[in-house]
């Protein structure tokens, strides 16, 4: 989880990317989870490839497996990849208010949702949340708003004890929920 004083606000928004400046260890373990993860995608890309060339075509079952079955692991396992790579890109809300109008539209809007704020700065925001199944606050997820002028970015991440595996869908219904809201105001 990343500290507000670590957050780079401004080359964060010129790059698009959330900028944190790390230690060593940090970045190590960073380029680490990356990897780990990138190689189960990667695992998943080419398992499915290589068996089909051993499926035989004339049984049913395998024709299931070989036309149904890999398809969607391998589309599974290459959108894993993409959203692990891409998982410290900020989205962009679009709004028509100044920076303080929305830092208190977006923490009534994190109020009214439940979200619980774990930083808080003059321009940057961080919610942090449990999972749904999660046991002791052991897999969370991470929100970064960057509060700009007529606009908010934000990106969310994972937190596991391991390997953090990437958000998937969830950033699009907050996305939705963030725009919606905002365009009422």
């Amino acid at each position: 989880m990343a500290n507000l004083s670590y957050i780079n606000t401004e080359k964060s928004i010129t790059d698009g990317r959330l900028s944190i400046n790390r230690s060593g260890l940090n970045k190590v373990e960073h380029i680490t989870d990356t990897i780990a993860w990138s190689t189960l995608c990667v695992a998943m890309v080419f398992y499915p490839t290589f068996a089909y060339f051993h499926v035989n075509l004339n049984n049913s079952n395998d024709r299931a497996l070989a036309f149904v079955l890999f398809p969607l692991i391998i589309l599974f396992g290459l959108f894993g990849l993409f959203r692990k790579l891409i998982e410290k890109k900020l989205i962009v809300i679009e709004t028509s208010s100044p920076r303080h109008t929305n830092k208190k539209h977006l923490l009534e809007f994190l109020k009214l949702n439940g979200y619980e704020v774990f930083g808080e700065s003059k321009e940057v925001i961080i919610v942090s949340f449990e999972e749904n199944l999660s046991y002791d606050n052991r897999w969370t997820k991470t929100i970064t708003f960057i509060i700009d002028d007529g606009r908010i970015y934000f990106t969310m991440v994972k937190n596991y004890p391991k390997v953090n595996p990437p958000v998937f869908f969830s950033h699009w219904s907050l996305k939705a929920d963030l725009k919606k809201y905002f365009r009422d105001k």
